[in-house]
């Protein structure tokens, strides 16, 4: 819809809230008689992260609606909106528009231990770092020794009264680490994505970390892992 004579914050504005309404509707294949609020339902109906987000989005629909007389053509504005306004929907509109990266939120520099070392050397580390896993190759591949995989080999040592840790090796305890507790992402996975995996209790119920790698392989070196205090010392939309 063409707009004439629009100040320049409504421009701004309207410039925006248009970028990201063909956005969600070429993403949700959106009838085209769809309203924007009904888009937005939409295209976070599966991303629970995105609760939040979709429904200051459609307030934001709102609002454009306030600005802009939508009875005649091309469409008048009637009001302006302020810039707070303007900076938080740009904001907002980003997230889904160019969402940072997986890559960008992930701590890096991963120690990476084999699983043919000494399990007290993982155990020094965790403990000195305050960790609640470390990541482990065996076989190739990427694992996750946590504090659940250490109790469990700590527990099968219970009957026998008697835990021998000098010679424990770290693909002892891998051997009782549960599965799930790891996931594995591209560096150039939305980082919404990355929230919404551990969001989602029913495919991801014992998620511990997620690793970063070039393309989301578990034969790839690890770039940076990312928990959920990462995500909670992040913040943002």
């Amino acid at each position: 819809m063409a707009v004439v004579d629009e100040p320049e914050p409504a421009k701004r504005f309207l410039r925006t809230y248009n970028e990201l309404d063909e956005f969600l509707r070429r993403s949700t294949r959106a009838d085209p008689r769809q309203g924007f609020a009904s888009v937005v339902t939409q295209f976070a109906a599966d991303k629970a992260s995105l609760g939040e987000w979709a429904w200051e989005v459609k307030s934001f629909g709102q609002l454009r609606n306030a600005i802009v007389h939508g009875t005649q053509f091309p469409a008048k504005v009637i009001a302006v909106p302020t810039e707070e306004a303007i900076k938080r929907f740009v904001q907002l509109s980003v997230a889904v528009l160019e969402p940072r990266t997986a890559a960008s939120i992930c701590s890096g520099e991963v120690r990476l231990f084999e699983d043919s070392e000494p399990l007290i050397d993982a155990l020094g580390l965790m403990k000195r770092e305050d960790f609640s896993q470390v990541v482990v190759r065996m076989a190739g591949e990427l694992r996750l020794l946590s504090v659940e995989g250490v109790a469990g080999w700590l527990e099968a040592h219970v009957p026998g009264r008697h835990v021998e840790i000098e010679g424990a090796r770290i693909a002892d305890a891998l051997a009782h680490e549960l599965p799930g507790t790891l996931l594995v992402l591209a560096e150039e996975s939305p980082i919404w994505e990355v929230k919404e995996a551990f969001l989602d209790l029913t495919r991801h119920p014992r998620l511990f970390a997620a690793l970063v790698t070039k393309s989301g392989r578990l034969t790839e070196p690890p770039i940076g892992i990312i928990t959920p205090w990462d995500l909670l010392k992040d913040g943002g939309p």
